[in-house]
């Protein structure tokens, strides 16, 4: 795909529009949240002032307006497991499905990696035993956030443990789920002068390191010419990563396994990745920039981690080859369908190659994995099943 100035300058309108403009794009997405959320009856909810790992975002009766943001403070360098949207029954028999679904899309705005977070589970609790307005406005209405706190980097022995298992994964290519072999593999031919921008956090080691497995066993291929792994920011403190500053980023260009593997031990050593978003952006757009001569970029990318720096992706000109790891019943997670939309590439599964969606137009429906995706007006795919 040629990149000109006016694809590119198209591209920074639409994404500036995304990220400046949210609310069409929130609305849709908090509606299909609100479609999957399982709905429990209870006779009140009771809240647990000393409840650990919990944090109460109270809403006024019939209102979708968090009342004190400043809670939101306690959700810093937390983990966000489970959303509860709590309503009230009154009066009974109501549809508050445009109330619950406002709740959502207002969350969305307050905390918007939860647009891409697929390991967050979302329910809806309905309290039904409320006689009366005066009993209702009594009642807590609001959300209720499940979390867990920061996980503490590895200790040194867990880290030696860690570094034989990469060891293993790239000599003895012992692989549970080999989807980036596999996507190598079948699209081999079709690809060239390659850049590989691998995701080098805790639960993506045993992806990441099929790459160089393949490498090792394909050395005269000339698909591969350089890599580039990223750790979120070498340990760095959650609240002080800055978009496209975040750091833990690392190179390598060698033919020389032994040397790959060393900047692979030295980015495991310096960082475990932190909180969930990753900083794919940055890598990409760092290694686009060191090495002048490549066609393409391959990102090993965590499906069930969000973007943090996508809003950085129309700097991006070369085509992104999305292969995606951690795939759970064929959820994908459309941040990667748009970073592949927006530059010309693709995605990619263990089961499908994903392609031309550089093509979709406004409106355009797509298949992917289990899900169906639409195109919104701004050319975005979000999820619509």
């Amino acid at each position: 795909m040629i990149f000109t100035k006016n694809f590119i300058g198209i591209t920074l309108f639409a994404f500036l529009c995304l990220f400046l403009c949210p609310c069409s794009l929130n609305a849709q997405v908090a509606d299909s949240i609100f479609k999957k959320m399982q709905e429990i009856a209870i006779p009140q909810y009771q809240v647990k002032k000393d409840s650990a790992n919990l944090v109460f975002l109270k809403m006024s009766f019939a209102s979708e307006y968090v009342i004190d943001q400043g809670t939101l403070a306690a959700l810093q360098n937390r983990t966000i497991q489970q959303i509860d949207i709590v309503y009230t029954d009154f009066p009974a028999g109501r549809n508050f499905d445009k109330l619950n679904t406002n709740r959502v899309k207002q969350l969305l705005k307050l905390l918007p990696e939860l647009s891409y977070n697929q390991k967050v589970t979302w329910s809806l609790i309905k309290q039904t035993d409320c006689k009366n307005y005066a009993n209702a406005v009594k009642m807590f209405h609001g959300v209720v956030v499940h979390f867990e706190d920061e996980k503490l980097p590895p200790t040194l022995a867990a880290k030696k443990k860690e570094i034989e298992k990469v060891k293993k994964y790239v000599f003895e290519g012992t692989f549970k789920d080999s989807v980036v072999f596999k996507v190598i593999e079948r699209n081999k031919k079709k690809w060239k002068n390659a850049l590989i921008v691998s995701d080098w956090t805790g639960s993506i080691y045993p992806y990441s390191s099929q790459i160089v497995n393949w490498y090792r066993l394909n050395l005269k291929d000339k698909l591969v010419r350089h890599f580039v792994f990223f750790n979120d920011g070498d340990d760095k403190k959650d609240k002080e990563k800055k978009i496209g500053e975040t750091g833990g980023v690392y190179f390598t260009q060698t033919n020389d396994i032994s040397h790959i593997i060393e900047v692979m031990i030295q980015a495991l050593q310096n960082g475990h990745g932190g909180d969930v978003p990753e900083n794919d952006i940055e890598a990409i757009l760092a290694g686009i920039e060191k090495y002048k001569d490549i066609e393409e970029v391959i990102l090993i990318a965590d499906n069930n981690s969000p973007v943090r720096d996508i809003r950085l992706t129309p700097q991006i000109t070369k085509p992104v080859r999305v292969i995606l790891c951690g795939v759970e019943n064929g959820r994908i997670n459309p941040q990667y369908l748009n970073i592949a939309k927006f530059t010309g590439g693709s995605v990619h599964t263990i089961e499908e190659d994903i392609e031309n969606l550089a093509n979709a137009q406004i409106h355009d429906i797509l298949k992917a994995g289990s899900g169906i995706f639409r195109v919104n007006p701004k050319g975005f795919f979000y999820r619509v099943k």
